[in-house]
């Protein structure tokens, strides 16, 4: 039997974190490549890592759903989840019992009609 450690499940958890870090950086830059350029490397960095904590937060733990939140932080800022002129974010993003999946889903729709 194959028996994994504390510390190697953490050695794990730690690359699959900067796998997807990486991953959603290539992503951002192919669909959002002006606003990443301007960022520049460094600071999109931090902006996917602060964008993957702020999502965990509100209980979007699934990679497709993390990469949309950093996606609406993108078009929307960065701080649109606290932002005043959108108080329905808030209350869609602290709601529990919403999956993360119905949280983004939500949330382009309320976008979507605030665009039009």
């Amino acid at each position: 039997m194959l028996i994994i450690r504390d510390r190697q499940m953490a050695a794990f958890i730690k690359q699959a974190c900067l796998d997807f870090e990486r991953a959603a950086m290539r992503d951002l830059m192919m669909i959002y490549p002006e606003e990443c350029e301007e960022m520049g490397s460094s600071k999109l960095l931090s902006f996917v890592r602060h964008g993957v904590e702020k999502a965990l937060r509100y209980q979007i733990d699934q990679e497709e759903d993390i990469l949309s939140f950093l996606y609406l932080a993108i078009e929307n800022g960065e701080s649109f989840d606290q932002d005043p002129a959108f108080p329905a974010c808030r209350a869609i993003l602290e709601h529990r019992s919403l999956t993360g999946q119905a949280k983004i889903d939500l949330l382009y729709e309320l976008f979507e009609t605030t665009e039009g």
